[in-house]
């Protein structure tokens, strides 16, 4: 859905089974990137691209550009580099699903906030 001001409008389904809790951040009219249930897929502006799996379960996800979005799991912070996801060094083996936040400011900065630890990028 997007919103031009005045009313919503449908712009296509998200290829993901959305069963549970879902995450969503976009940059522009042309990118946004949704996880649920352990993949993700991205907006084109155009149309959704097919699922990607994630290793592990994306609770939150929070993007600077079509190809640096942050993820968190169960098995730390992931980010994706516009084609896949990688595991970052940074919180490797913590728990960061349940109550965590991911928020990017631009392209330079972000925010990772999960359980009792907070990351940022600069």
């Amino acid at each position: 859905m997007t919103w031009n001001g005045t009313r919503w409008s449908a712009r296509g389904t998200a290829p993901l089974a959305v069963l549970g809790d879902v995450s969503m951040d976009c940059t522009s009219a042309s990118f946004c990137m949704v996880s649920s249930n352990g993949v993700t897929s991205t907006w084109t502006g155009a149309g959704w691209r097919p699922p990607v799996t994630v290793q592990g379960f994306i609770a939150a996800v929070g993007c600077q550009s079509a190809i640096r979005c942050f993820g968190t799991t169960s098995g730390g912070l992931f980010v994706w580099d516009g084609t896949q996801w990688a595991q970052t060094s940074m919180a490797v083996g913590d728990d960061l699903t349940g109550q965590s936040f991911v928020r990017c400011v631009g392209t330079s900065r972000c925010v990772v906030a999960a359980g009792a630890h907070i990351w940022w990028t600069s």
